[in-house]
């Protein structure tokens, strides 16, 4: 009775609970309602922060990460289940005797549920703190041309396109011009073609530069050297052979020159070509044929305009099917006519009407119609009326300034922060209330020009293009229109009275290269816009030049001197924006006298001391003292009385700030200052010492930085990222404590000296959760990057990180000691390693789960090095090796004996006769680099049992069986001791891709195709030997009998050179065994005991078709190709090219009519002594 009785008492209470609880949801119904109010309110702000950070990330091209789209799809669901609840009860009030008596059932069901939905409420909020939400993809190998996206060839283009590309491939041609009127699109034609022949291999780098109307030859150089990372001085001729040497190291490149008006001298920019850089290639682009002509391009591609089939295939694209509706169609087609096959007017226009209404597209047309003739040079009138009709269809005045605005700013690139100190200025961003507001609302009008056609994507996020098309109809319009007065940049100034008549204009920009004196003033009582690029005029006795411009908001006076600042000043009370960059700078005080200034930049300008009277300037939201090296002085509380400065850059400027706790008069700003603008977002500062930092300097309201720590940076890499911190010689890890804010939030670090063990466990408190690129150099106390036995186990470390480069770190011991952290480097898309000179491998076995996303791996003079990649204790069954690697550049490590050790497991399990064999294989590696490596004896361990039956004399391949290459095409071995390269089994499919080989001192290399290559190497197009002192055939063809199916080989060029052992190219003659007729150059140099280069054989003739340049230089020839040995050749098969120089103990003849060789019937070529000959074949002609 007493279990009884405890059974039924305990159901009781289970019951009563359950009673309580249910009858909760009818007594609890309004609080549970109001509840749930609350959290989905809290929920929604949440919602619509994260969106805001969302449609940010979004507009700046990154990419969201997915459990943050799905938890904005899981708060919008939650939130419309709410509101559909809330419904629910407002019905239920009118549905018992009209609201007046409660709905009991009603109210118990609204109870419950709000009660349950309150609770998953409450869950998500908890899960809406996301550390990072998007990233930003990184760009495609070689160029970004921009106007390739969605860019479909038309067949008359795809012709052109072809024919540019065989023009590329031909040897013959060095200068390549594309010529036609102005957007007819003779740029995207190029940029289609180098795309494509950066796809094709056919160069390694494509480099471009806009030329202009009135060439600037020290942009041009600048453009070209900054693609290719080099830093020029300051003299024109110096700057010339820097960059000429440059672009002579580079092997294979394509040099792009837009926009030429006139002859350029390419000499005077420092561009080999021709015989100087065989090479190097360059196209010209130009509206004018003529201009081509006269720079000797040796053959041009005319550009016409579209068909009207093709172009209206090209606007119905690009305006939508809508346009092929019956009511619709006609209009459109007299629209798209209206265009006259210009893809640059097809484009612009189609995108302005599209999904437009009718009466938008019979007033278009009109507008087309009665399109009148314009001034601009070169532009066609319907081109203008194109563009006009596209900028009159921008969705707002502010962006319809922005786009005159551009137009003011110059050819090429276009840099976002003049943008926006112009536009903060002029109105464009108004109701905004902060700069960080601004400049997303200035990207979003950016955006939205850029899918109008009327701006272009650079290669830089921080700028933007402007075709210069569209920025010549951009400066008509701005004159017409808005009373602007521009003189555009290489006109003349003849005088100033236009400008003076009338006191109409509103705008007054003038890029022109003759302002040498300025009148005593200019009354233009509306002016708001007044720009002027000095060229180094002295700007004196101009008191009072700006009297009459009382309305100025934007000045901006660029590459001028001034002693002192004129009085005038005093009277631009309206004056927002003023811009003295590139000057040189002398007494600023009357720049505090400028009470409503806010935004002051000085940037590139030579100015020693910041005058006090800028504490003055209590509305100075942004200052730039960006490149002003020569800034020495900045007083005391000049910049914590600045107090709404949102943005301050001082890369590369001062770094004298003073010591905290002096208080004299003479002393310089110190660092603590800063903490007094609250308002501060952005941040570029270098700060020579970490001694320096105050304590709690940088707080979480930085969103963008650059901060340097340490002496001067340089060579430190691209980041794309908005947050940099540098830190260099800190060996007090007590200082980093100062720093720890921005560590955890930073997206490139750069450490040089650190005085760390384990970077990881001694810096990074969380992990580097939002690090994207880590650079870590000099550094004798580094041992390990992580150490997992000094990290928290199931804590996350550099998730997504992109680029790891360690250089000089000489007791680094492992990169991951013990087991990798969850979601280590499961990003990472580049690994450098250098200078480390303890370390013995890179890759351990417990790493290569996390890298299956890393591409290029380059290792480096590391001088204990034994392998790269260390698989022992491996133990997988069936993956791949890296499986995204596309390049390996293993160079100068004299320890190295393999690339990969033996693992104890299977990689890639391959069937074969005598059952399963351990392989290794790179799925995706598409080059490999093998420099320096003494060592060296094979890719991957072969047998070892074979090893042990011959220890002192095996021959090991440097690739076996054991390692497979299904991808690779490009294969560079340097220095590099072996006999053989190739095992005579290989892995199926490896190495069947290989374009490109070259070998340079392998000295004990015997020859480098054999027999068993043959049939994997037909897509060979390059094939270069040099200095192997042991090479004594290029192609062994011994052993092989004549094929049905002869293989064809796509070789094109054989280089040979400084080969003191080589007897023959091939050892017998390949006719009948593989062809190749794609061979078009041959070269042979230094070869002593070259006996012959085609030995005989009936049939060889027809295997040399396309041969066009055959050069022997300094070898024992007694016969080139054999008398009887050409089948049914004609009567000549070599002759002389011009004339032939004739070298006898290497001294040169200057008779370049003397013959010494014997040229009969069949063409028997015979060299009596060491000779130099230089010959085409007459095949073919």
């Amino acid at each position: 009775m007493a279990m009884a009785g405890t059974v039924v008492e305990e159901m009781g209470a289970v019951i009563g609970r359950q009673l309580r609880r249910q009858l909760g949801y009818l007594y609890n119904y309004r609080r549970n309602l109001d509840d749930l109010k609350e959290q989905v309110e809290k929920l929604d702000d949440a919602r619509e922060r994260l969106q805001l950070s969302v449609d940010e990330a979004d507009m700046q091209g990154d990419v969201i990460f997915p459990d943050v789209q799905n938890w904005l799809r899981r708060a919008e669901g939650i939130i419309q289940e709410a509101t559909k609840l809330t419904e629910e009860e407002e019905a239920s009030k009118t549905s018992c005797f009209s609201g007046r008596c409660p709905h009991l059932k009603s109210r118990y069901q609204l109870g419950k549920k709000a009660k349950k939905l309150a609770g998953k409420v409450v869950v998500i909020n908890k899960a809406s703190d996301f550390h990072r939400i998007s990233y930003r993809p990184l760009p495609q190998s070689g160029l970004g041309f921009s106007r390739l996206r969605g860019y479909e060839a038309s067949e008359s283009r795809t012709m052109i396109l072809n024919e540019i590309m065989n023009a590329l491939r031909d040897d013959k041609f060095d200068m390549i011009g594309i010529w036609g009127m102005g957007g007819v699109g003779k740029s995207i034609l190029a940029e289609q073609a180098a795309s494509q022949a950066l796809e094709d291999k056919l160069f390694d780098i494509v480099v471009t530069a806009h030329v202009s109307v009135t060439p600037d030859v020290r942009k041009i150089q600048q453009e070209i050297a900054d693609m290719l990372y080099l830093h020029l001085t300051e003299e024109i001729e110096t700057r010339a052979n820097l960059l000429f040497q440059r672009l002579n190291k580079q092997n294979r490149i394509l040099i792009i020159f837009y926009d030429i008006w006139e002859k350029l001298d390419l000499g005077k920019v420092g561009i080999p070509w021709g015989e100087e850089h065989r090479r190097c290639k360059i196209m010209l682009i130009s509206r004018n044929h003529h201009v081509l002509k006269a720079m000797n391009t040796q053959i041009e591609f005319l550009v016409k305009p579209l068909s009207e089939e093709e172009g209206w295939r090209l606007f119905k694209k690009t305006a939508g099917h809508s346009v092929e509706e019956t009511d619709l169609q006609s209009i459109a087609d007299e629209v798209a006519k209206q265009c006259a096959g210009l893809p640059f007017a097809i484009v612009t226009v189609a995108k302005a009407l599209k999904n437009m209404s009718m009466y938008k597209w019979k007033d278009a047309l009109q507008q087309l119609k009665r399109s009148v003739r314009t001034s601009i040079r070169g532009v066609d009138e319907i081109i203008y009326t194109s563009l006009k009709l596209s900028y009159d269809h921008l969705n707002s005045n502010e962006a319809r300034t922005l786009f005159l605005l551009c137009g003011l700013l110059g050819y090429c690139d276009i840099p976002m922060d003049h943008l926006l100190k112009y536009s903060v200025s002029l109105g464009l961003l108004e109701g905004i209330d902060t700069l960080e507001k601004q400049t997303n609302e200035l990207l979003s009008l950016v955006h939205h020009m850029k899918a109008s056609s009327l701006l272009l994507p650079a290669e830089d996020d921080n700028y933007v293009r402007m075709h210069n098309v569209v920025r010549h109809v951009a400066i008509e319009i701005a004159s017409k229109d808005r009373h602007w007065f521009v003189v555009r940049e290489g006109d003349r100034l003849l005088n100033w009275s236009k400008i003076e008549k009338s006191v109409e204009w509103s705008g007054i920009s003038l890029n022109c290269k003759n302002v040498y004196v300025l009148p005593e003033g200019l009354v233009c009582p509306k002016l708001t816009f007044f720009q002027l690029y000095g060229n180094s005029p002295k700007f004196e006795n101009q008191d009072t030049f700006f009297k009459g411009m009382e309305e100025l908001k934007v000045l901006d006076l660029s590459k001028m001197h001034f002693a002192s600042l004129p009085s005038s000043f005093c009277s631009l009370r309206n004056l927002r924006t003023l811009c003295l960059e590139q000057c040189e700078l002398g007494d600023m005080f009357l720049l505090g006298e400028l009470k409503t200034l806010e935004v002051l930049s000085f940037v590139d300008s030579h100015i020693k001391e910041l005058p006090r009277e800028m504490a003055k300037l209590s509305h100075l939201r942004l200052l730039d003292l960006r490149n002003c090296s020569a800034l020495e002085v900045i007083p005391q509380n000049i910049i914590s009385q600045l107090s709404q400065l949102e943005h301050l850059c001082m890369e590369n400027s001062f770094t004298q700030w003073g010591a905290e706790g002096f208080q004299n008069q003479g002393s310089n700003a110190c660092l603590s200052e800063l903490k007094h603008l609250y308002l501060l977002r952005t941040l570029h500062v270098q700060i020579p010492d970490a001694d320096l930092l105050p304590e709690n300097l940088f707080t979480e309201n930085l969103t963008r930085y650059r901060i340097f720590i340490g002496d001067e940076w340089s060579g430190s890499g691209n980041c794309a990222t908005s947050r940099i911190l540098k830190v260099g010689e800190v060996r007090n890890l007590h200082l980093m404590d100062r720093i720890c804010k921005l560590l955890k939030r930073t997206g490139g670090l750069y450490l040089n000296g650190i005085g760390a063990k384990n970077v990881l466990s001694e810096l990074a408190g969380e992990g580097f959760l939002e690090l994207e690129y880590l650079y870590i150099q000099n550094s004798a106390e580094v041992q390990y990057i992580i150490n997992s036995e000094e990290w928290l186990p199931g804590a996350s470390a550099f998730p997504v990180l992109k680029s790891l480069s360690l250089d000089n770190l000489i007791h680094l011991k492992e990169i991951c000691h013990g087991p990798l952290p969850m979601r280590s480097f499961c990003n990472l898309l580049f690994l450098t390693v250098e200078n480390c000179s303890i370390l013995l491998n890179v890759v351990s076995f417990k790493m290569l789960h996390s890298l299956q996303n890393l591409e290029v791996l380059t290792v480096k003079n590391c001088d204990l090095l034994e392998e790269v990649f260390n698989l022992e204790g491996l133990d997988t069954h069936g993956g791949q090796m890296l499986p995204k690697l596309r390049e390996l550049n293993i160079i100068d490590l004299p320890k190295l004996k393999h690339i990969c050790n033996n693992g104890l497991g299977r990689i890639v399990a391959q069937e074969g006769a005598d059952g399963a064999t351990d392989m290794v294989e790179f799925p995706q590696l598409s080059s490999v680099s093998l420099k320096s490596l003494p060592s060296l004896t094979g890719f991957y361990p072969g047998s070892q049992t074979l090893e042990r039956l011959h220890p002192g004399d095996f021959d090991h391949p440097l690739f076996n069986e054991k390692v497979a290459f299904p991808r690779l095409e490009v294969l560079e071995i340097s220095h590099v001791d072996v006999r053989r390269i190739w095992d005579n089994q290989l892995p199926v499919n490896s190495f069947e891709n290989l374009r490109e080989m070259r070998m340079t001192f392998c000295q004990k290399l015997l020859h480098v195709v054999p027999t068993s290559m043959l049939k994997r190497f037909q897509s060979l197009q390059f094939l270069s030997a040099a200095n192997c002192d042991s090479l004594e055939v290029v192609f062994d063809l011994e052993g092989m009998s004549v094929l049905e199916d002869v293989t064809s080989i796509q070789l094109r060029k054989l280089v040979l050179d400084d080969l003191p052992k080589l007897k023959h190219i091939w050892t017998r003659n390949p006719h009948g065994i593989f062809t190749f007729q794609n061979l078009d150059s041959a070269q042979a140099l230094s070869c002593p005991m070259l006996t012959n280069v085609f030995p005989g054989s009936e049939g060889l003739g027809q295997d040399i078709l396309h041969l066009e340049k055959h050069l022997i230089k300094f070898c024992e020839m007694n016969e080139t190709a054999d008398k009887n040995g050409l089948g049914e050749a004609p009567s000549s098969v070599f002759s002389c090219v011009d004339e032939i120089s004739e070298c006898t103990s290497g001294e040169p003849i200057q008779d370049s009519n003397s013959r010494d060789f014997d040229e009969r019937a069949n063409s028997s070529l015979t060299c009596r002594s060491r000779k130099a000959f230089y010959f085409t074949t007459m095949y073919g002609m």
